[in-house]
C-alpha cells in the first residue's frame, strides 16, 4: 500500500512539474528570428552553474504559470546565456541572472 501511495505521489508531482514548466519556454539563438513582432516576452538569462539562477527557477516557473492563468499577453521564457551567446550578445547581457522584457 505504501508503494502505491508513493507511486501516486510521484506521478502527481511529475504531472505538476510538467504542467508548470509548460508555461516557460526555453529559448535559443533563433528566438529573434522566430518571435512575432507583436509578441511580448519576459526572459531570464541564466547559467546552469549559477546558484542564484537555480534558486530563481521555481519562482520563474510560478511566474509563467501565473501569467498564463491570468490570461496575460506576456510570454515567459528563459535561455542559457552561455549556450546561446548570440542571443546574450544581442541583448547585451553582462550578468547572470538577468531578466528583461
Amino acid at each position: 500500500m505504501l508503494d502505491t501511495r508513493n507511486t501516486l505521489l510521484l506521478s502527481a508531482l511529475l504531472v505538476l512539474s510538467v504542467s508548470v514548466s509548460a508555461f516557460v519556454e526555453e529559448l535559443d539563438n533563433t528566438f529573434l528570428k522566430t518571435k512575432g513582432d507583436d509578441e511580448i516576452w519576459l526572459i531570464e538569462f541564466y547559467a546552469p552553474w549559477c546558484t542564484v539562477c537555480e534558486q530563481l527557477d521555481p519562482v520563474w516557473h510560478q511566474i509563467g504559470s501565473e501569467f498564463k492563468s491570468l490570461g496575460s499577453p506576456v510570454n515567459v521564457g528563459k535561455t542559457d546565456a552561455m549556450e546561446n551567446s548570440d542571443l546574450s550578445k544581442e541583448f547585451k547581457i553582462r550578468n547572470i541572472p538577468t531578466i528583461i522584457m
